[in-house]
């Protein structure tokens, strides 16, 4: 005997199907839709932020102007400086905050779960400002801590390391700290080496506390940071002449594809040419090849390291794409300020400055 079903119940059994499939289609989809919706407005945000200073012709023009011409186009980009300042070390300072207060801005707009990343980032100024006190040790300095930008170290502590007699009687005031030091690190480069570590360390936590459908971006980021930060710190100590064993106290930790043991055969080469030669068959390879200058050398590594940025900005467009790659473009926008601040204080030409400059044209 079969089973007959009437118009109406195959009606509402057809339609019940079809939104069982309209819903488990829906939500198959929902997680990303919701990561889209929730990275839309500070993605908004990030794309209505000109990036000023890495434009190629703006930076020459300011490359040929005076100071007062050089100070004004900062205060029309909304830095915080004072009409007429001309102290160069207080125009950097005003650099500075503004790259920081440009990430304080990003990170609040950001997604909760997104957070953890540019929690950790933000680290990066309060190690910076520690490395400023702790290398006036060594001069005898005694730095004026107030404009330095800090995101969570106490400025009192930084005050206090200031006035430390000595640079161990400063390391030993950041015990208790999330940047204390071991007894081993009290040389200058340990120190720094140790604070960088610190700085990678968080970068990489955070990979494994952000949401599971950013992670991946974040630790493509995390991995070419970290490659090309051992790469520079390879060949600086190739070129000071330092032994492997001492070089490697800057490794950063590993990235995709510059472990610790290539880092020590670039240090332990011969030469720089034969330390460059270390880099065949990883993808940083024909990024330096040819080049012999570490100027330039640097520069095309900070190059590759803003187009990969921007690489990830266009893969990951509806998500955290832009914010990664609004980060490295702050910090570039920095250095080409910087550059061009120090050029104008000694009178650089354009040639002589525009090989220190990361712009967007470079990226073409």
């Amino acid at each position: 005997m079969s089973l007959m079903l009437d118009p109406i119940t195959t009606t509402f059994a057809i339609i019940a199907i079809a939104l069982l499939i309209v819903i488990i289609f829906f939500m198959s989809y929902f997680n990303t839709l919701l990561l889209i919706a929730n990275f839309a407005y500070p993605n908004a945000m990030l794309k209505a932020t000109a990036r000023l200073f890495l434009d190629k012709d703006r930076l020459r023009k300011l490359s040929e102007s005076s100071r007062e011409e050089f100070v004004e186009a900062l205060r029309s980009a909304k830095y915080p400086i004072s009409s007429g300042e001309s102290d160069p070390d207080k125009i950097e300072t005003a650099i500075d905050r503004h790259s920081f207060e440009l990430m304080e801005e990003t990170s609040a707009s950001m997604p909760h779960k997104a957070k953890p990343f540019f929690e950790a980032w933000m680290r990066r100024y309060d190690i910076d400002a520690l490395k400023k006190v702790l290398r006036t040790k060594r001069t005898g300095e005694k730095p004026d801590v107030s404009g330095l930008s800090l995101h969570s170290i106490d400025r009192k502590l930084l005050s206090e390391m200031a006035e430390a007699r000595d640079l161990e009687s400063a390391v030993i005031l950041l015990q208790g700290t999330e940047y204390e030091l071991g007894a081993e690190e009290r040389s200058g480069y340990a120190v720094e080496a140790a604070l960088d570590r610190n700085f990678f360390n968080g970068l990489v936590d955070s990979v494994s506390t952000v949401d599971s459908d950013i992670a991946q971006r974040v630790s493509q980021f995390v991995d070419m940071y970290a490659d090309i930060t051992n790469i520079k710190s390879a060949l600086r100590a190739k070129q000071m002449g330092m032994k492997s064993e001492d070089a490697l106290k800057s490794f950063v930790g590993p990235g995709s594809e510059i472990a610790e043991w290539k880092v020590k055969n670039m240090v332990d080469a011969a030469d720089l040419e034969r330390a460059l030669a270390e880099l065949s068959g990883t993808s940083y390879g024909d990024v330096v090849r040819g080049i012999m200058d570490m100027r330039e050398i640097e520069r095309a590594l900070d190059r590759e390291l803003f187009r990969r940025s921007l690489e990830l900005e266009t893969t990951y467009s509806l998500d955290m794409g832009p914010a990664l790659s609004f980060v490295i473009g702050t910090e570039m926008e920095s250095r080409n300020l910087k550059a061009l601040n120090r050029a104008i204080e000694t009178g650089l030409e354009w040639s002589d400055v525009e090989p220190l400059l990361v712009t967007e044209e470079d990226d073409e």
